[in-house]
């Protein structure tokens, strides 16, 4: 059979998917996180579409590289990045099982993560080892590991730090405004992201002082939570708890940076259990303030 790599479209998405659902359920099972997971089959990938459509049809509109590798005319691959300022992040790497350790993925990697074009690359990764070595090759290296905290969410008081709390909309003058906590939080703004955020997640935003200084995402997956000091995102997350309680959502994940003490110690405070998985944050420069940041879940972006 003859492998061909070509660029991706938003015609792809559906069999990228396919591939990702396959590939991280085989993950899954190999890591332990999920032994017993069923096996992935076409009706599988139909049930599960709708709750990564969203995310894939957006990437597919916004992404700076999509690459597919066929066989027969059948996706058994594919890559994609992003590019937010000058920050290039790999946002998905995928290979069907029994098609892995074949090369695929390193010419996957090669096409949709180059180094030139960006000041920096980075990729939140999975533990998975072959996985990482080929990461590692590309010259990125360890800046934090991200670990996923959960529980049952509760109705909590805002603490008394002088903020109020606003919804968020689709707004010219709030997307300026988030930008400018992403531009400091993280170094760059994101703003097809935040539109992608607000159509599937209920956002608010953290005012002081007729300023946002943060803002949060709550959904069926949750995140990311953010606010330019640190000694302000206990609030955030407390009112994102409220808030998953209050829409009746069974549990709140939340993936927090481990250099993030301020938001560890709020969760652990409130009852949050760790996961035993988690990914880190690969790099080719550090970069970006994450004692005051929460990932998105799922972690597809930052």
């Amino acid at each position: 059979m003859t492998t061909i790599v070509r660029q991706g479209t938003p015609a792809d998405s559906y069999a990228a998917y396919a591939v990702f659902l396959a590939s991280i359920t085989d993950l899954s099972r190999r890591s332990g996180s999920a032994p017993n997971a069923p096996v992935i089959d076409a009706q599988a990938v139909a049930d599960q579409w709708p709750r990564y459509r969203a995310i894939f049809d957006h990437l597919a509109a916004h992404c700076e590289h999509f690459w597919i590798a066929e066989e027969d005319g059948e996706a058994i691959g594919y890559a994609r990045s992003i590019l937010r300022g000058s920050v290039r992040e790999l946002t998905e790497l995928f290979v069907l099982p029994g098609r892995q350790a074949g090369g695929i993925g390193r010419e996957l990697l090669a096409r949709a993560f180059p180094s030139d074009g960006a000041t920096n690359r980075c990729i939140l990764a999975t533990m998975d080892s072959r996985a990482l070595v080929r990461y590692l090759k590309t010259g990125v290296s360890a800046q934090l590991s991200v670990h996923a905290y959960t529980r049952r969410p509760e109705v909590v008081p805002l603490p008394p730090v002088g903020l109020s709390i606003m919804p968020l909309t689709d707004s010219p003058e709030l997307l300026e405004q988030l930008g400018m906590v992403d531009e400091t939080v993280l170094g760059f703004r994101r703003d097809p992201e935040h539109g992608l955020f607000l159509r599937s997640r209920t956002g608010f935003a953290a005012v002081r002082d007729d300023t946002i200084i943060g803002y949060g995402y709550v959904g069926e997956r949750s995140g990311p939570f953010a606010a330019l000091s640190a000694a302000d995102l206990p609030a955030v997350l407390a009112h994102a708890e409220t808030l998953a309680a209050q829409h009746g959502h069974e549990s709140l994940t939340v993936r927090v940076p481990m250099s993030n003490r301020v938001a560890i110690q709020y969760l652990l405070g409130r009852g949050f259990e760790i996961d035993k998985s988690f990914g880190l944050l690969l790099s080719d420069h550090r970069f970006g303030q994450f004692d005051r940041y929460c990932i998105t879940n799922p972690a597809f972006v930052l």
